[in-house]
């Protein structure tokens, strides 16, 4: 109960009760949590497992997150939303410096949508796919849609300058790839 006891402390702290795997401040308690979702997905594939319906019960009423992978990436796709509505698109840069997390999450959705499409095994659901589908998600990155660009048509591209242009830094960057 000394670990639960800690789990309900971090949710008051926290507003949530998601531990993450790495929480340096209380790692025993962050073993735990790992624990108790190991051994609920061993009990829903019907093996033997420890846990018992009571603890099921006690961590469900206090708002225990089993799947953390699954939150992690409800977290990332609201952040996405966010940056739609500030932005008005859903252009993701691969070096977005105010959200870097955001922008690796970014990279990552191109990529196993690209390994899903060849047929890859892919840690990406058809849902998800539609999810992000219906917020306007871009699939390509402006660098690769840049050295396309490039590569197929040869053209040079115009770089609007100022402090006013948010694509001057990152076209920058672009333009010292392609030559």
């Amino acid at each position: 109960h000394n670990r639960f006891k800690e789990l309900v402390q971090f949710r008051l702290d926290h507003g949530h009760c998601l531990v993450p795997h790495d929480y340096p401040p209380n790692n025993s308690l962050a073993r735990w949590a790992k624990r108790q979702r190991y051994l609920y997905s061993l009990m829903k594939k019907g093996k033997e497992s420890s846990i018992t319906m009571e603890r099921i019960q006690m961590l469900n009423n206090i708002g225990f997150v089993w799947d953390s992978h699954d939150a992690a990436w409800h977290e990332k796709f609201e952040q996405a939303q966010l940056f739609k509505e500030k932005y008005g698109h859903c252009f993701i840069p691969i070096n977005y410096q105010a959200n870097p997390q955001l922008a690796t999450w970014a990279k990552c959705q191109r990529r196993q949508r690209k390994l899903f499409i060849e047929g890859k095994p892919a840690n990406i659901s058809p849902e998800r796919i539609t999810a992000l589908d219906k917020i306007g998600f871009e699939w390509t990155s402006r660098l690769s849609q840049a050295r396309e660009l490039y590569r197929t048509e040869n053209i040079s591209i115009f770089v609007p300058q100022g402090e006013n242009s948010s694509d001057y830094e990152m076209m920058k960057d672009v333009l010292s790839i392609l030559k």
